[in-house]
């Protein structure tokens, strides 16, 4: 997991080439452009889903892990609580599918993180996440999750 301000994205580089674009993109990119859902940057490679929800409690949240895309999540408007663990220390409930590109498992977060406009969360395949959850009460969220093919 790293978590950071987005203008220190450039910091990260050098970890994977396709990550270093994508934080590029994200750092200098004009991100109110992206319409609800899938957007393309470089095919299947490195897009874009935008999302807007509801935030709510912890256990009406699911955690999941991916195993071929690393997950960066960056918020536009709104806050919510964003809860990650290692897979190592959780109980899998629902073993991967490739066709929704999850796992889904049960546990404790290791780590909380608010996540706010200006920052970001990358999520590796070794790291599991819920996000949506509500801070000090629900709130509306617009945010994109930027998906980067390993």
């Amino acid at each position: 997991m790293i978590f950071d301000q987005l203008m220190y994205a450039d910091r990260y580089f050098g970890i994977h080439p396709r990550l270093d674009e994508a934080l590029r993109f994200l750092q200098e990119g004009d991100l109110s452009q992206f319409t609800p859902g899938k957007n393309q940057i470089q095919g299947d490679d490195i897009y874009v889903n935008r999302a807007s929800y509801t935030t709510a409690a912890p256990d009406a949240r699911i955690w999941e892990a991916h195993e071929r895309y690393v997950d960066i999540h960056v918020v536009l408007a709104g806050e919510e609580l964003f809860h990650v663990s290692a897979c190592s220390n959780m109980n899998c409930t629902t073993s991967y599918d490739a066709e929704k590109e999850a796992a889904f498992y049960a546990g404790e977060p290791e780590a909380v993180v608010r996540l706010l406009p200006g920052y970001f969360l990358v999520c590796f395949p070794q790291d599991v996440h819920k996000s949506g959850v509500r801070c000090a009460g629900e709130c509306e969220v617009q945010k994109i999750i930027c998906k980067v093919l390993l």
